[in-house]
């Protein structure tokens, strides 16, 4: 997996790395600060970016083996190690840079703190209320966990007469409350733009439901997809209740996304974490025959997603839609006028463009909902020469001369020849640019 291009979104991330802050307009800041304290020290090279996404993986895989311990036995957790290193969502997670990487590690961290001290363990209170804070600071849907935990100390007569689960309440708002600030201050464009957000698909609800079902089979793994998504409803124990009342707000909020078109097959990933200690505590021959098959489809499923991205080093078509800006940056190096701004179409664009020059050039993307508006907006740049660079398949949808003057269009680059055209890439020559329309 380290082998793979820098795709459009780990560029989008190492580019808000270079730029901090306590919030931008897609996700809270930790996978910004992952990528900075991993890249300051070992350099920008995608190994070096992906670097925290392993770690926290083999982390994740740790507590999940400690939780399953703690809920069901030693046996239990054993199996778990090998459920969760077969599925492709976990395993391709790993590797890749995502706010997912925090997200899932803090997720799991916060269930296995909620259980010791819902056991009497009063320490681990703190534990939770520190990951809970953290986790919201990785992605915002770490708040449909809470709903369960006031419900888990709601039901236990024990720990709602105790300081601690008010106070673990308290400190995962302080943990949150940077993000929440920066959040007030911009408007809530974060949470608006969440909450605001287009469906992904136009289909009929039902055909929004079966896709994303198709979509959660495939990055689960179709077997293993089902066993982890049903386990922890078929025993009645405290374990398996516990686990219920953890999935059961995500698992809601999923089934209204996938209805809306707004789901995507990512988010199931705590429903199924949640679900492994469960899947790994059937016993039985019926059980052991399901289970086995399951791992060995969905290690064959993560083993052919790892060949083909080592396959990337030798064949340029395999992800041609995130290859060839290093050239387009050589090119910019090369046709950009002195103090030029470079402008480009989508966030994609910009990201990689962002990344391949090293903000080199400041980088620039037409108005819409992105990032690159909090510190480089288009606005701030008018007056100033510019060169526009994108991806032909991702066209401006104005003429130039909307924000413009006088635009001049340059040759071409294809990648990576003429002789096999696997993607085009527009130049133009802006002598000035002009106010962008409203």
């Amino acid at each position: 997996m380290l082998s793979l291009p820098v795709l459009d979104d780990e560029a989008y991330y190492w580019t808000w790395s270079r730029h901090l802050q306590w919030g931008y307009l897609d996700h809270p800041p930790a996978v910004a600060l992952l990528v900075a304290s991993a890249t300051g020290p070992l350099g920008d090279a995608p190994w070096a970016m992906r670097a925290p996404s392993f770690l926290l993986a083999a982390a994740t895989a740790w507590v999940v083996y400690r939780l399953t311990r703690e809920l069901y036995g030693a046996e239990a957790a054993a199996r778990s190690q090998r459920l969760f290193h077969s599925i492709p969502l976990f395993v391709a997670g790993g590797f890749l840079v995502s706010p997912d990487a925090p997200f899932t590690f803090l997720w799991a961290l916060s269930a296995w703190a909620a259980w010791r001290a819902l056991h009497g363990q009063q320490r681990a209170w703190w534990l939770l209320g520190v990951c809970v804070g953290l986790g919201l600071q990785s992605k915002y849907s770490m708040a449909f966990l809470l709903p369960a935990l006031a419900a888990l100390v709601a039901g236990d007569r024990t720990a709602r007469g105790r300081p601690e689960p008010y106070g673990a309440a308290a400190l995962a708002f302080l943990v949150f409350l940077p993000n929440l600030l920066w959040n007030a201050q911009n408007g809530w464009s974060a949470f608006r733009f969440v909450w605001e957000r287009g469906a992904w698909v136009q289909a009929a609800p039902a055909a929004n439901l079966l896709l994303s079902l198709g979509g959660v089979l495939l990055y689960l793994s179709p077997v293993l997809g089902v066993l982890v998504l049903v386990a922890p409803w078929r025993n009645t124990g405290p374990a398996d209740r516990f686990l219920r009342a953890l999935a059961l707000p995500t698992l809601l909020a999923a089934l209204a996304a996938a209805v809306l078109g707004k789901f995507k097959p990512h988010y199931i990933a705590p429903v199924a974490l949640l679900g492994v200690p469960a899947l790994a505590a059937w016993e039985g021959p019926r059980a052991a025959r399901w289970t086995s098959v399951a791992s060995a489809v969905g290690a064959l499923q993560s083993a052919a997603v790892t060949v083909l991205a080592v396959a990337t080093l030798w064949d340029p078509a395999i992800l041609a839609d995130q290859r060839g800006w290093d050239r387009v940056a050589a090119e910019v190096v090369r046709r950009a006028p002195a103090g030029a701004v470079v402008v480009t179409t989508t966030y994609q664009n910009a990201g990689q463009l962002s990344y391949a020059l090293r903000e080199r050039y400041p980088v620039a993307v037409l108005p819409g909902p992105h990032t690159f508006d909090q510190w480089s907006p288009l606005r701030a740049y008018v007056g100033r020469p510019a060169l526009i660079v994108y991806d032909a398949a991702s066209p401006p949808g104005q003429p130039y001369d909307r924000w413009c003057d006088r635009p001049a269009p340059l040759a071409e680059l294809v990648y990576p020849s003429s002789e096999r055209p696997l993607r085009t890439f527009v130049f133009v020559r802006c002598p000035a640019l002009s106010p962008p329309p409203r």
